[in-house]
């Protein structure tokens, strides 16, 4: 989906960043895009694809599905980048 790509480019510059800045972020890509998407939508679709960090009731930070969709796709960019290499 074209705006949870948007959302792990942004976070990989940003990895800390919430959504309601996240939303303001986007909002230039929105239009380009000509994407009607208002924030309690964003906050629904990240939830639902699970972008957004999540404590435990005894407050401690676990890493957030985000963080590892991002090392997923730098994974997977290292390897068709070494597919093509060695095609090529």
């Amino acid at each position: 989906m074209l705006i949870l790509a948007q959302v792990v480019r942004i976070r990989e510059k940003l990895p800390g960043v919430g959504t309601g800045k996240l939303y303001h972020l986007l909002t230039r890509f929105l239009a380009e895009h000509q994407i009607k998407l208002g924030r309690d939508k964003l906050y629904d679709l990240l939830r639902e694809h699970i972008y957004y960090a999540l404590s435990g009731a005894d407050g401690q930070k676990r890493p957030t599905c985000s963080i590892l969709f991002t090392n997923m796709l730098i994974s997977l960019r290292s390897c068709l980048l070494a597919v093509l290499i060695s095609i090529g």
